[in-house]
C-alpha cells in the first residue's frame, strides 16, 4: 500500500471520529446535567479533527512537492541560494517558564495564591523570553557591503569587519 493512501485513509477516519465526538458532545451537554464531561468531548472530538486536517495537509504537501520534483527533473536545474536561519543562543527562561508552570499546576489543585504566582512567573518567563529571542535576532550579523567578486580588477579580497 503506498504511504500518501494510508494517510488519506488515516485522516478519513480521524475526520470521522472527530465528527462523531463533536456530535456526541454537543447531545451530552444538553441531555446531561454535569458540566466536566462535555467540554471534554468536544476537546477530544476537536483534537480528532485537527489531526484529520493536518494528515490531509501532509498528503497534499507532499503530492505537490514531488509534481514539483518530477517537472524539475524535465527542466534545467536551477541555482538555489540556501539562506541559513540565525541561530538563538542559550537563554534561561524556558527553565523559569517551565517551573511556572508547575507552580501553576500546584496552585490549581492546591492554592489560589500559587496558583496567582504560577500566572505571574509564567507570563514574566513568556516575556522575557520572547524578548531575549527578540534581541538576540537583531544582532545577527550582516555584510554592511556585498562582496565584490574575484576578477583582474580585484587584487586583495574583502574581508568583512568585526563588530
Amino acid at each position: 500500500m503506498e504511504v500518501a493512501s494510508i494517510m488519506k485513509f488515516f485522516a478519513l477516519v480521524a475526520a470521522g471520529i472527530g465528527a462523531f465526538l463533536i456530535e456526541a458532545g454537543i447531545i451530552y451537554a444538553f441531555a446531561s446535567g454535569e458540566y466536566v464531561g462535555a467540554p471534554l468531548i468536544l476537546v477530544v472530538g476537536g483534537g480528532f479533527l485537527y489531526l484529520a486536517l493536518y494528515a490531509t495537509r501532509a498528503v497534499k504537501r507532499a503530492s505537490v512537492e514531488v509534481q514539483a520534483q518530477g517537472a524539475s527533473d524535465r527542466a534545467e536545474p536551477v541555482a538555489v541560494e540556501a539562506q541559513e536561519e540565525p541561530h538563538v543562543g542559550p537563554t534561561i527562561w524556558p527553565l523559569v517558564l517551565s517551573v511556572g508552570a508547575a507552580v501553576l499546576a500546584i496552585g490549581a489543585v492546591a492554592s489560589r495564591w500559587a496558583l496567582l504566582v504560577g500566572a505571574v512567573v509564567v507570563v514574566v518567563a513568556g516575556t522575557g523570553w520572547f524578548v531575549d529571542i527578540i534581541r538576540q535576532w537583531r544582532h545577527v550579523p550582516t555584510p554592511s557591503t556585498p562582496p565584490t567578486p574575484p576578477g583582474p580588477a580585484t587584487d586583495t579580497i574583502d574581508v568583512p569587519e568585526r563588530r
